[in-house]
């Protein structure tokens, strides 16, 4: 059974002017045969893109009125990724099949990866407020914890472990670039597990460190945060420190050092020797590209394949409008907000730690 959502197909169908009809091949096709639809969620980076691109193409092929849309979203593969890979593929079709394939990407901004098509425009906008369906399941409680909803409820607790004032719900939709709808649902959440207290001039705040929705959120935080690992394909042993201290020479902008880094400047304290990998935050609103300096960092760095590889760098994209980051005085590069940093080090499995790191946090 295919990863796709019935009811955004049915959405599809109804938007455009031939309605829609069941096939084996793709997942929609008009009725009159000409335009035929991919839709990929989830699945396990460039292999199953490349089954899906050479999956549409043997339907183009058979037919010079064919055209055909690939609707591609997946975690495992950055934007930047997916157009590098999708460039390469189509240099292996015939020219006439490749000039006939399209690709669109949900949340990007890139003319070259959007559709002119009303209906796959709608589609796209509905995939960007959904969760992976090959993620664990996303409703907690009466909430479905889309992208949006987590940029959200992240904003506001990075603040409040910065000890900002209480925060408006119209802060919270322009920080996380977020709609009001959006911002409701994510207060919502705090409140049915009554983390969070509005005063009377309607601004919010928590309660304290919102441990119930906090342990809600960590299983599915890897899929809704988009994480890109990169392992050292010269088969050399990874360096992280010395990573880090290219990273800094370099200094590319819209990028923060997140992890074990990280948590060393928020407290001085933390207690972990070495390095064991280097975590790279970097604001990408808008899906722009992210990657492009990790091959200046390392040509050897290449995205991992398989969960089980160990990764030198983990880069993790930041899509709201503000990045929130930290800089220091004595360093090029500035560091990740708390959260960011807390969800690191879970990922990590420095359970240990984090937990340390939030007591530090504690209210002044």
């Amino acid at each position: 059974m295919k990863p796709s959502y019935p009811d955004l197909l049915k959405s599809l169908g109804a938007g455009l002017q031939h309605g829609a009809r069941d096939n084996k091949e793709l997942d929609w096709i008009s009725r009159d045969g000409r335009h035929g639809v991919e839709l990929k969620i989830g699945g396990q980076g460039v292999r199953d893109l490349a089954a899906a691109a050479f999956q549409l193409a043997s339907w183009v092929a058979e037919d010079p009125t064919r055209h055909g849309t690939l609707v591609l979203r997946t975690p495992l593969l950055s934007h930047e990724r997916v157009k590098i890979e999708w460039t390469r593929l189509r240099d292996l079709l015939r020219p006439d099949v490749a000039r006939r394939m399209s690709l669109v990407i949900p949340g990007i901004q890139d003319p070259k990866f959007r559709s002119a098509d009303p209906a796959i425009r709608r589609l796209c906008r509905l995939l960007e407020e959904e969760p992976d369906p090959l993620a664990p399941r996303a409703w907690v409680g009466t909430t479905l914890m889309t992208p949006k909803v987590f940029e959200a409820i992240k904003l506001v607790m990075a603040h409040w472990l910065r000890h900002s004032p209480p925060l408006t719900a119209r802060q919270v939709q322009k920080e996380a670039g977020v709609s009001y709808p959006t911002v409701v649902k994510a207060f919502r959440k705090l409140q049915q597990n009554q983390e969070l207290s509005r005063r009377r001039d309607r601004r919010v705040e928590l309660t304290g460190f919102p441990r119930r929705t906090w342990q809600e959120i960590l299983p599915m935080a890897g899929s809704l945060r988009r994480t890109v690992a990169f392992v050292d394909a010269s088969g050399r042993s990874s360096d992280p420190v010395a990573l880090l201290r290219r990273l800094e020479q370099s200094a590319p902008q819209a990028v923060a050092v997140g992890g074990v880094e990280a948590a060393r400047h928020w407290d001085r304290r933390f207690n972990l020797r070495g390095v064991p990998r280097l975590d790279i935050s970097v604001h990408a609103p808008a899906g722009s590209n992210h990657e492009s300096f990790v091959k200046r960092l390392n040509p050897a760095l290449e995205a991992a394949r398989a969960a089980s590889q160990e990764p030198a760098l983990v880069l993790h994209p930041l899509l709201r409008s503000e990045s929130l980051f930290t800089s220091r005085p004595s360093k090029r590069l500035p560091v990740a907000d708390p959260v960011e940093t807390l969800l690191d080090l879970h990922e990590l499995r420095l359970v240990e730690q984090a937990e340390e790191l939030v007591e530090r946090f504690g209210p002044k």
